[in-house]
This record gives structure tokens, C-alpha cells and sequence, in this order.
């Protein structure tokens, strides 16, 4: 997902930006995905030159959620204990 000024370099791609350009380009496929991400209690959130990565703790599913754009779908989903502390999220991104 490269956006116009993004695109071929998405460093500097802020977390706040994504979360505009995913409710200016929103779709029928990605309804309400912005919601979704923007109510998650924890998140982590890091942008390279050729992607972005994010990782989100959904309290209602208990799990870490770990998403790197390059690919078409959820990369990771890691369930949680019931009464596990939730880790440090930039733990996952290597």
C-alpha cells in the first residue's frame, strides 16, 4: 500500500498519517478498519523505506495482532493467556 507522497519511500509514514490515508482511501473491504486499529489499547507502529509494520493488542480477541504491509494478509496472530501481561509489542518486529 504506497501512497502518493509515500510512495517508494515509506519512512516517514507516521502512524497518525496511516490512520488518515486508511480513512480517505476507506472501501467497502476495509470498513471501519481505522476504528478497529485507532481503538486498540496498545500498539506499535514502525515504518521502513520499502513497508510499514503494525502490531496491535486486541483486548476483546486477547492477542497480539502483527501486520507487515508487504503481505496480503494478517501476518501473525499470538493468543494470549488469560491472565498473561501483554509484551512489549516492538518485541515482535525484528
Amino acid at each position: 500500500m504506497l501512497f502518493g507522497e509515500y510512495k517508494g519511500n515509506l519512512k516517514p509514514l507516521t502512524y497518525e498519517s496511516y490512520i488518515v490515508l486508511l480513512k480517505k482511501s476507506e472501501m467497502e473491504s476495509n470498513k471501519g478498519l481505522s476504528a478497529i486499529i485507532s481503538d486498540s489499547p496498545k500498539k506499535y507502529f514502525e515504518s521502513r523505506s520499502n513497508t510499514f509494520i503494525i502490531v496491535l493488542y486486541s483486548k476483546k480477541m486477547n492477542a497480539i495482532i502483527y501486520d507487515d504491509a508487504n503481505t496480503a494478509f494478517i501476518d501473525k496472530i499470538i493468543k494470549l493467556n488469560k491472565n498473561e501481561d501483554v509484551p512489549d509489542l516492538k518485541s515482535f518486529v525484528n
